[in-house]
């Protein structure tokens, strides 16, 4: 088992490197601590030492800590390294006709990937028609089924692999995680409003996170949503909006009209009480908007919901529940 010596500033700057090039976030040594402790507390107490210390890693926990640092930013689905092999044993041992595949396709994959590394190396890398083909005429639909889950997984464990330059996405910069819960900075080249890294970071740690993410950032948040749903969306100034966070608005429509929705946002922990849903009903009567929308991590008390639909107020609210479904729904599928 190989392992190489360094100081643990160097491994938490190198971990951090790994999930900038891979997820396209910026991790500060004391989140990377935070984030591993699930899964060895001693690394993660050792890398936010203030001092410098040497410390022997071993190859398998380098690339451990750095598969579960991705699954931690949502960029993987798992937190452990599994080799495509048994992926594909895992996925199909249930099934009793490609479960039996899984044994000679895998042979077969072995042969083509001899074949196709003892020539020269192609410009633009290994074609796999030729063992899917023999894999199809062979044992038919399920066995390309089963061929086309191996070569899924060699890409996954390429794209999770440390040690790899390919990654999913060419990102054009690198996102500092932090801004979420600290900046008010809605600039992003992945997203409208909010950044799409964000949105997974969010949907892998929703409880622990939600309630700590930036008031700006949760409003950016919710015009995002809207957009990715096919409105057409108006975030406010943040300040001195009177009340109205978002409005929404059809895609296409004449945008002389009143919006379709008017939003307010609570990213609190207390329970919504009277005077807000008062305050959003007098706004959608004075916008003329279609309907009120509350935004938020927790939900209305009962005695405020009581009196909405007591007096049919057009005013619907989007709870904690609610609003982990949005973002899940947001997410980008993880590797």
């Amino acid at each position: 088992m190989g392992g190489i010596w360094m100081d643990n500033h160097d491994l938490a700057d190198s971990l951090a490197e790994v999930v900038g090039f891979k997820a396209g976030l910026a991790l500060s040594r004391t989140r990377i601590g935070a984030m591993l402790k699930d899964y060895d507390v001693k690394l993660a107490e050792r890398l936010v030492w203030p001092e410098a210390r040497m410390m022997r890693v071993e190859s398998t926990t380098y690339q451990e800590a750095a598969t579960y640092l991705l699954y931690k930013v949502g960029y993987v689905a798992t937190p452990t390294v599994l080799p495509p092999v048994g992926g594909v044993y895992h996925r199909y041992k249930g099934d009793p006709v490609r479960g039996k595949l899984t044994g000679p396709i895998g042979e077969m994959l072995v042969e083509w990937m001899d074949t196709a590394l003892s020539g020269p190396a192609p410009a633009s890398g290994l074609d796999p028609t030729p063992f899917m083909k023999r894999a199809a005429e062979k044992f038919g639909g399920p066995g390309l089924d089963v061929a086309m889950a191996y070569l899924r997984g060699i890409d996954v464990n390429q794209q999770i692999d440390p040690w790899t330059r390919i990654r999913r996405t060419d990102w054009a910069d690198t996102r500092q995680l932090e801004d979420l819960f600290k900046s008010e900075n809605l600039e992003t080249l992945y997203g409208k409003f909010f950044d799409q890294r964000f949105i997974d970071y969010i949907a892998r740690n929703f409880d622990e996170e939600i309630d700590d993410v930036h008031w700006r950032q949760f409003e950016a948040l919710t015009a995002e949503h809207f957009e990715k749903q096919g409105f057409r969306a108006e975030l406010g100034p943040g300040r001195n909006d009177d009340g109205i966070d978002v409005r929404v608005f059809p895609k296409d429509d004449n945008p002389s009209l009143p919006p379709l929705i008017i939003v307010q946002c609570k990213r609190e922990k207390r329970k919504i009480g009277k005077t807000l849903l008062k305050s959003v009903y007098a706004d959608v009567l004075w916008e003329k908007a279609g309907s009120g929308l509350i935004v938020t991590t927790t939900e209305l008390s009962p005695g405020t919901d009581g009196v909405r639909q007591a007096r049919a107020y057009p005013v619907e609210a989007i709870d904690r529940g609610k609003l982990r479904d949005w973002v899940l729904a947001m997410r980008t599928a993880p590797t």
